[in-house]
């Protein structure tokens, strides 16, 4: 193999693992950072504390939130199930690319995620935070 080719495969695999850790940051983010956003109650306290809202203001943030959170719910459901539809889609690329120990180590990572994600009582259909799917 020319070295033309061989800077292609690398570069191809930075693209790869650059995508699935970009991936995997904001799965970790959205996981992590936004589970109370979608909570109005919570939205309402915080910007309340934070913004020192009068009653009035309450009570109008309030009835913004009550037809606004709705929808970003929404939004997140249908962003989280596209994710998993791309992952999923990484998966059947990355697999072939690996030999036989690399999918056995990938195969142990995703259940070592699995038992993480249980042990924090979280759904564990998925496969882990490289793969979502085989």
């Amino acid at each position: 193999m020319n070295s033309w080719w061989k800077s292609l495969a690398v570069f191809l695999t930075g693209l790869l693992l650059g995508g699935a850790a970009v991936g995997f940051g904001l799965h970790y983010y959205m996981e992590h950072r936004v589970n109370d956003s979608g909570n109005p109650e919570h939205i309402l306290n915080r910007l309340s504390s934070q913004l020192n809202l009068t009653e009035g203001q309450k009570n109008r943030v309030a009835a913004l939130l009550k037809v606004n959170a709705p929808k970003m719910e929404f939004l997140r459901k249908d962003m989280e199930k596209k994710s998993h539809v791309l992952w999923m889609t990484f998966d059947t690329d990355l697999r072939p690319l690996l030999d036989a120990d690399q999918r056995k180590r990938l195969d142990d990572m995703e259940s070592k995620w699995r038992k993480h994600k249980a042990g924090r009582g979280e759904n564990t259909a998925d496969n882990g935070p490289v793969t979502e799917g085989k």
